[in-house]
């Protein structure tokens, strides 16, 4: 539970500087950094928009123009409209509460900010563009929605604190988990103090279904180097 404290405690403070700051850059970089996401992979930095494959980005065809390098800003999507949006309908971003059609934010090298969603509707694409206040505003179609993933965390903390209130040792001992937007997962760090995981003796996934939502294929694991 104390993992699951510190984590959330984290990202409220990111969200919250970077709300004062109304920048969409600044928003969304404080939901990326928060989620524990990382750029992974920078295969379109050095490409021009000609050779950067929508395929390859994930972001659904025909919502995105590359954007100008000295663009002022006015192609992002509004920071103002999109926060507004999920207030007015009962949300609460600083407490990381969404739309359940929206999965986080990242920043593109080409595209600049894209908006990950679960369900690119002509009703949701809608939404996005009155709230962002531009005709395509880049998206990208995932499968789980950032509550979904949050509470899968929140989950996997919940039962091991149950078990260890059982005087049972959880196992696998997960140290961290936190929501990688880009690659739409968790990203769920444990402790392997006697290399069964390293080794291959045992798997990772198949041990942690006991903690996941039933069906739940969005997970990544690292094994900690302290163990």
């Amino acid at each position: 539970m104390a993992q699951k404290r510190v984590y959330s405690r984290h990202c409220t403070a990111a969200i919250n500087s970077a709300l004062n700051i109304l920048s969409v850059t600044a928003i969304l970089s404080a939901l990326t950094i928060c989620s524990g996401c990382t750029s992974n992979s920078d295969a379109g930095l050095n490409l021009s928009p000609s050779e950067y494959d929508y395929l390859d980005s994930g972001i659904v065809e025909g919502t995105a123009v590359a954007r100008d390098p000295d663009d002022t800003g006015d192609s992002e999507p509004k920071s103002s409209g999109l926060i507004g949006y999920f207030k007015e309908h009962g949300y609460t971003p600083e407490d990381n509460e969404y739309p359940e059609f929206y999965a986080g934010a990242y920043i593109d090298p080409i595209y600049g900010t894209v908006l990950c969603i679960t369900d690119d509707s002509e009703e949701i694409m809608d939404i996005l563009r009155d709230a962002t206040g531009l005709e395509n505003p880049p998206v990208k179609l995932v499968k789980y929605s950032y509550d979904e993933l949050k509470k899968a965390s929140e989950q996997i903390f919940d039962l091991q604190q149950d078990e260890r209130d059982a005087g049972i040792e959880p196992a696998p001992y997960v140290i961290s988990s936190g929501v990688r937007i880009k690659e739409n997962c968790l990203y769920i760090t444990i402790e392997d103090p006697d290399g069964v995981y390293a080794s291959g003796e045992r798997s990772i996934a198949d041990d942690m279904k006991k903690y996941l939502p039933e069906g739940f294929d969005g997970a990544k694991y690292s094994i900690s180097d302290n163990s």
